[in-house]
């Protein structure tokens, strides 16, 4: 049995820094290249396990090279892969990701043809996380997310749901927004990234009046990351705090979203009120972004608690 299980998309990342990001017509020289794994569900999954927190991830891989090397990053960290299934004569996720000198980074994923999770396989892998104190999705697979979340919450597990591209790009992709929706709905804790959160709150600019205008689409409570500023609760009786990230020297930002899941992860399985996880999340992404990739960085509960109790807080400014 596991107490954590993400859903949804693992992936390899291909990484370049650079000086700046190009515009339109420029090429730019990288100074250093690596491969790297990534994926939100997939860094839920690993970010939980190195919090000492029994987790485990559901979701597709090619059976290519990628994909091997995917599965063996997931037994290295503990992450139980009873879920991973291997689509045959199919090629692996990847992302190519830019990351400049001030550790900002620019993503463009290629699915590529395995990692689809269909609402079949989420209920005969459903004795896996109807066991689970939560789950975590990441709207790639939407409907199997969306039968995944319908199973949990009849068990009343907790659902978080990590949107990290704005709705018209789900769109543009053949997912239609009814069923986007829907799976908000479902959500106990929704965390859209910037854009996202404009684009549901009907270009609203005021990260207060976009909580509240998604809250109206049905999810349980809303979190707004907003990078060095920390971020935004708002809850479903109205009530918004505002939590405040820590000083660390920024090396890559690539994964803080995820790792900012994990956090909250954490403190659902810990029972705690979503102010304190708030916190505890907010502190978890700090750490991550000390490091280059969207997993190397990852924390564990002691880096956390030593950065909670020593931590320099940066002001909170929205």
């Amino acid at each position: 049995m596991v107490d954590a299980v993400g859903i949804g998309l693992a992936c390899i990342d291909l990484v370049m820094n650079v000086d700046h990001f190009p515009v339109s017509d420029e090429t730019v020289v990288s100074l250093a290249f690596d491969q790297l794994h990534g994926g939100v569900s997939a860094g839920f999954a690993v970010g939980l396990a190195r919090l000492g927190v029994k987790s485990a991830f559901v979701g597709k891989i090619g059976d290519d090279e990628f994909g091997k090397s995917i599965r063996s990053e997931f037994e290295r960290e503990g992450v139980d892969v009873t879920g991973l299934l291997v689509q045959k004569k199919s090629g692996s996720p990847l992302s190519f990701v830019m990351v400049d000198k001030r550790g900002e980074r620019i993503i463009s994923h290629f699915p590529g043809p395995a990692p689809f999770f269909y609402p079949k396989e989420a209920e005969s892998l459903s004795s896996l996380f109807t066991s689970a104190k939560v789950i975590a999705v990441d709207g790639i697979s939407l409907f199997g997310d969306i039968r995944a979340a319908e199973i949990a919450k009849q068990k009343k597990i907790p659902v978080l749901f990590d949107l990290g591209s704005s709705p018209e790009a789900l769109v543009s992709a053949g997912l239609k927004m009814a069923d986007i929706l829907q799976l908000i709905s479902l959500t106990d804790i929704f965390l859209p990234c910037k854009l996202a959160a404009r684009s549901l709150s009907g270009g609203e600019k005021d990260f207060g009046t976009a909580a509240n205008k998604i809250l109206e689409l049905g999810p349980g409570a809303v979190i707004l990351t907003i990078g060095a500023k920390g971020c935004l609760v708002a809850k479903s009786n109205g009530e918004k705090i505002s939590k405040p990230t820590y000083k660390v020297k920024v090396v890559d930002t690539t994964g803080a979203g995820d790792a900012f899941l994990a956090g909250v992860g954490y403190g659902v399985v810990k029972g705690w009120n979503i102010e304190k996880t708030a916190e505890y999340a907010n502190a978890v992404a700090a750490l991550k972004c000390r490091k280059k990739g969207a997993r190397v960085g990852l924390p564990t509960a002691k880096d956390v608690e030593e950065l909670l109790k020593t931590g320099e807080k940066l002001p909170t400014t929205f």
